[in-house]
């Protein structure tokens, strides 16, 4: 029972924050201070640099780990099958009979709306 209480207390307490942020002061509201704020800090530089060089880590080490697998693998595959540049060779035709039927039901309609317009 305790845990249902403490997330209904979260859930709560969440809502009344995002209300409280969303008071408009001036022309902007607390949540854009208070990003606004975040945003020009001191330490943020540094934090985003030590980012930067975090996923440039992880991005050199993927490429070093899985380049030369999937290399292999997209030298096995033929270049016709890659995405974007599948074809399924899929032609839709109708037949001859179909065509004809058509032709026919087309010029009846042709003539049915040239006699009743003649009969005005």
């Amino acid at each position: 029972m305790s845990e249902i209480f403490f997330i209904l207390k979260s859930f709560i307490l969440t809502i009344l924050i995002v209300i409280f942020m969303q008071v408009k002061v001036g022309e902007t509201t607390i949540e854009e201070k208070t990003l606004l704020w975040i945003e020009s800090s001191t330490i943020i530089s540094p934090i985003q640099k030590i980012v930067d060089g975090g996923v440039k880590v992880v991005k050199e080490t993927w490429k070093t780990a899985f380049g030369n697998l999937n290399s292999k693998f997209f030298n096995s595959v033929k270049p016709k099958n890659l995405p974007g540049k599948r074809d399924l060779n899929l032609v839709i035709e109708r037949s001859e009979e179909y065509l004809r039927d058509r032709a026919k039901k087309t010029s009846k309609a042709i003539q049915e709306s040239d006699s009743s317009s003649d009969i005005e």
